[in-house]
Order: C-alpha cells, then structure tokens, then sequence
C-alpha cells in the first residue's frame, strides 16, 4: 500500500518557542497548581481555565499541562491496574489510532509528553479526520514486534470508524500482521472509547479509557523508551520543586467569584456538580459562579458564569463575603460570594458541568449545600436573606 506524503505528525511551529526549556519551569508550576485543585475535586475545565489564565498560557500550552494531570486518587487507581511483563498468550485489547498515531509522532520527531500516570502523550489533534502518512507502516510495524515482545495470543484493534481513512488504516494493519505470531481482529466501530471499558490488557493513553477498564498496558511509552530513545520526551513526572528551584515556593492566590440568586419567591438557584456524583457518588449542591480570567472584575466573572452555567442573565446587587480556602501551603483561594438580581428572568439552562438545579428555600439549603458553604454563611449571619428577600 502506497502511503501519504512527508508530514510531521502532531508538529506546530510555535511548540519550539511554547515549549523552550526556559518555558518548562513555568509549565510545571501550572501544572502542580492544577493538580492541587484536582485533588480538591474541582472540576477539570474551570481550573484549567484559571490556571491557563493565570499563566496566560497559549492554547498547545494549556492542552499539554491539561492532558499531563490527574488526580491523584486517578493516578494510584492506575498503577494498580497497570500489566507490567508479558500477556503469555493472552488477549490484548487496542485503542487503534490513541496508539498509532502516538508513534506516529515520535517516529516524525516532534516532541511528545511523559504524564503523571507514565504514559507517553502527543498533542496531535484528528477532529475527526485521519489520513495515512510516511511514518504509519513504521508505527504498525513497532506495535506488531512490541505485541511479539509481551506474547500476545490475540490482538482486537478498535479503530473509530466516523474518523475518515480508518478503513485504509484497518487494510494496512492488516497486511502487516499477516505472518505475525498472534492473531489479529480489526474492527471499525462508531464508539471505541465505550467498547474498551471493562476490558483486561488494554493498550490505550486515553485518560478516560484507563480509568474505567480493568487493566491496560503501557506499551506506547515502552515501545518509545526502547526503540526510539531519540525521540525528545518532556517529562512532567518530575518533581516539581526540584526542577523549578526556589520559583516553586512562590505564595500564589486565585480567585473565584459565586453568586446567590434569588427568584420572585425568595429561593436560591444551586446547581449539582457533576464530576462529584460521577468519581465519588457525592450528590454535591453550591452556589452558581466560577474562577476570575484575566482582565476581569469579579462582577463581569460572576455575570460570564451565570450566562455559561445556568444560561441567566444577572447583576451583582453586592458583595455578601469573601473567605479563603488554603489547600496547599503554597496555595490559596479567595472565594468572593455575591447577592445577585435577574437582569433576564429565563429559563434556566445549565452546564455540562452539572447534572440538576433548583431553587432551594432555607431550609433544603441548609440540608443540600454542602458543609462549608453553610458554615460561611453561618459565620456571616445571612441566613435572614431567605426570610426577608434579600434585603
């Protein structure tokens, strides 16, 4: 089969400028902030938001302190279901492009990415659109020999038949597995990601993937670290304060902004956050708002979250408390909650980030918000808001 032309997979340009090493420093302090947050349970695409802010990281930036965190529940959840050694004759389950397509890029030379987990990530970006390129036979080849290397007996590839050219892909895969040691099954299929969960042996880097099969191997990293020990690999598993010195140490503080909205009966919007229910099954109440980008004020951050999480246009009426939360010695945020007006009394509509809203009286408030919300408004005497409307 006669493959594409010359094309660096995954290369941009400006990643030799967002990515030099007096750049890296920087990047592990965000990451390391990040991951504090994770570990507080804040969901994924505010903090990262507030952390690529703060930084005022460009976009390939972002995308790669992103993809390298996890939370650290996540992380030793992983490691013990981690395959180290051989398969002896076993069955291996295969993210076909998540595997590929990482080779491919190590095998083009750009540069790739350890993650906390261990696992080798690339920032190439399909959207949906895949083609074959010089490095792809040379990709296959490498997962052949490394599946010869483990003794697998069976290899299911999973290929995502919506992305274009994977039948291509399915007809290369196959010609070069054909005198191979192990048997092969390639399957085009619309939800791979779904079809990987509860499966043993899985070869994947997909955070998701890994979190909810029952065991993986890390085979891009092992084929990488044997076989192309060229390539450039920027390793966030580092210790951060030992590669950033005394910066790491740095006081830093973030801030959020939350606000309590009162309908024409005096009851308060709260919103149900989803990342909690689905990693802990905590059925976790608070107050609509999120984390202050660069450039704003509090108000124009509290009027941009509710427009993003509950689809409301407000006004800040005026500012109720504001409190600190330190997880880290390093770290703290200022949490600036607000007594809000309808500017637009319309129909609620939230976020990805939440599964319900309602709007709760005091006393479903003071049963549903969870702990440290109700002792702050506790501490600052407002639970007569709901008895006098607000005034």
């Amino acid at each position: 089969m006669r493959l594409g032309q010359e094309i660096r997979r995954g290369f941009v340009p400006s990643d030799e400028r967002d990515f030099a090493a007096d750049k890296w420093p920087m990047l592990r302090r965000a990451q390391s902030d990040l991951q504090v947050m994770l570990d507080r349970g804040y969901p994924i695409k505010s903090v990262s938001r507030l952390v690529g802010d703060h930084y005022q990281l460009t976009e390939r930036q972002r995308l790669a302190v992103v993809r390298a965190a996890t939370p650290t529940s996540d992380l030793t959840a992983r490691e013990k279901k981690r395959v180290t050694g051989g398969v002896n004759g076993g069955q291996v389950w295969i993210d076909g492009l998540n595997v590929i397509i990482t080779l491919e890029t190590a095998l083009s030379g750009t540069t790739l990415y350890r993650c906390m987990d261990g696992t080798v990530r690339d920032l190439a970006a399909m959207c949906g659109s895949y083609r074959l390129i010089a490095h792809t036979r040379s990709a296959v080849e490498l997962l052949g020999d490394y599946l010869e290397t483990i003794r697998a007996g069976e290899a299911v590839i999973l290929l995502d038949a919506p992305v274009s050219n994977t039948g291509r892909l399915k007809a290369l895969i196959a010609e070069c597995f054909e005198d191979r040691a192990f048997s092969c099954d390639i399957q085009l299929l619309p939800d791979v990601d779904r079809q990987l969960w509860g499966k043993e042996n899985v070869l994947s880097s997909d955070a998701i993937i890994l979190n909810q099969c029952k065991s993986w191997l890390n085979g891009a990293a092992e084929i990488i670290a044997s076989r192309l020990s060229d390539v450039r690999v920027l390793d966030w598993n580092q210790d951060v304060r030992q590669a950033t010195g005394d910066e790491a140490e740095t006081n830093r503080i973030f801030v959020a902004v939350k606000g309590i909205v009162l309908n024409e009966d005096g009851k308060a919007l709260i919103l149900q956050r989803r990342d909690k229910m689905e990693r802990e099954g905590v059925a976790w109440w608070e107050f609509p708002g999120g984390t202050l980008e660069f450039g704003e004020t509090p108000e124009q951050t509290l009027i941009r979250e509710l427009r993003e999480e509950a689809g409301l246009d407000v006004s800040a009426d005026r500012l109720l408390f504001a409190t600190g939360v330190q997880p880290d010695p390093h770290y703290e945020i200022v949490v600036m909650t607000y007594l809000c007006r309808y500017a637009d009394c319309g129909r609620v509509r939230i976020s990805e980030e939440h599964l319900a809203f309602r709007w709760a009286d005091r006393h479903e408030l003071q049963e549903l918000l969870a702990e440290d919300i109700r002792e702050c408004i506790d501490k600052n005497g407002l639970w007569d808001i709901w008895e006098n409307g607000g005034q």
